[in-house]
């Protein structure tokens, strides 16, 4: 199998232009190239460009597929719409990092697995997954706990490290946070269990309701207009956004860090959890299991009942069978002798079935391969 590696970028905040394209182009020749989408797969090259750089120049979004496990998002953010301090706290391996570029802060994601027993195309991320630029920058730290979550399982983390600030609402993720636990590979029993340290519900920030009472009734309503025009997304994350601009500098407010689990603990409840989970699902297996045996087994007396009564046109069948001399046809009259055998067994005649067949055998003596189907069919005697 040949390398297979896919880069797509996206502009999200501003549309590229054309002396942009056209830098772009003369990086790659084949790639998908608009205002907003650089997209390129490769089978034996790779990108002539460093990915990290392409996005801190052009871009907002970054997805990288490789068939070997690698697996890469990385977000570009104006570093005056975000909190850095509140993100970096869960970007504290190579796994996942946070880093700035000029006026930008860029978190970069990443999972490896070696050796993967299968892979996909890389060209369906971006669209599951660009949304989480906008969860972070409306103050929506699950995808980053998620992501430093990902850095424990994979070995990037000490053992005594302590879990970061665990946000609220791990319990109801939104559809591209389920997306990025896929693409990061996220054990769902350690979701679980990192969700028993978060609250259900996603309040506000500490000092939002009085901020927002006293907002101008026109820029209220103006976000009120978004809501109920289905834009909930936009009109949450400006108004949040707002707000940590005009208060972080004026109070400093920080949200207050949780006492945290270990990286230990969170992986050794996890594991207790897969476990317990597993041998449930050998309990229900089994169970299922034995269900299903008892069916069959009354269901296949009913059919011996039914063998039972019409046992003397089943013997002229088989010595039809028998007469045809066709391997095929031997084969039917050794499941036929079977349910006869079962038959007389079950109602207590097992000699009258014996004799019959002795008496068949003697029949058919040279017929040495109809013989030896009945011996191995467990049918002859001696």
């Amino acid at each position: 199998m040949s390398e297979y590696q896919y880069y797509e970028f996206l502009a999200i905040d501003r549309r590229l232009t054309a002396r942009e394209m056209a830098e772009l182009r003369a990086i790659s020749s084949r790639a998908d190239i608009t205002p907003t989408r650089f997209a390129n797969e490769y089978n034996w090259g790779d990108l002539k460009a460093d990915a990290g750089k392409l996005l801190e120049r052009y871009f907002d979004v970054h997805v990288y597929v490789a068939n070997w496990g690698t697996r890469r998002v990385a977000l570009r953010m104006s570093a005056a719409r975000v909190d850095a301090n509140a993100i970096g706290s869960y970007c504290i391996s190579d796994q996942t990092s946070l880093r700035k570029a000029g006026g930008f802060v860029i978190v970069d994601l990443w999972s490896e697995l070696e050796d993967p027993e299968d892979w996909e195309d890389g060209s369906g991320w971006m669209a599951s997954l660009a949304p989480i630029r906008t969860e972070i920058l409306g103050g929506d730290l699950r995808p980053l706990y998620l992501a430093w979550l990902a850095s424990a399982q994979d070995g990037q983390l000490d053992d005594d490290d302590v879990e970061p600030q665990v946000p609220p609402g791990l319990g109801d993720l939104s559809a591209p946070q389920t997306e990025l636990a896929g693409f990061l590979r996220l054990d769902p029993h350690l979701v679980a269990v990192a969700t028993e340290g978060s609250s259900t519900e996603v309040s506000a920030p500490p000092g939002f309701p009085e901020w927002l009472a006293a907002l101008p009734a026109g820029e209220k309503d103006g976000h009120l207009l978004d809501i109920v025009q289905g834009k909930e997304s936009r009109a949450r994350t400006a108004l949040l956004e707002r707000f940590r601009r005009q208060t972080s500098k004026k109070t400093g407010v920080r949200q207050p860090r949780n006492e945290g689990r270990t990286v230990r603990a969170i992986l050794d409840a996890a594991a207790a959890r897969r476990e317990e989970h597993e041998e449930a699902a050998a309990r229900r297996a089994e169970e299922e299991a034995r269900r299903r045996r008892e069916a069959d087994r009354v269901a296949r007396s009913k059919y011996l009942v039914g063998v039972s009564k019409r046992s003397d046109s089943i013997w002229s069948e088989v010595e039809a069978l028998i007469c045809t001399l066709t391997p095929r046809a031997y084969d039917q009259a050794v499941v036929l002798l079977r349910d006869l055998r079962d038959a007389g067994k079950q109602a207590g005649r097992p000699d009258g079935f014996a004799a019959r067949v002795a008496v068949l055998r003697e029949r058919h003596a040279r017929k040495p391969s109809l013989l030896a189907r009945l011996q191995a069919a467990g049918l002859l005697k001696g």
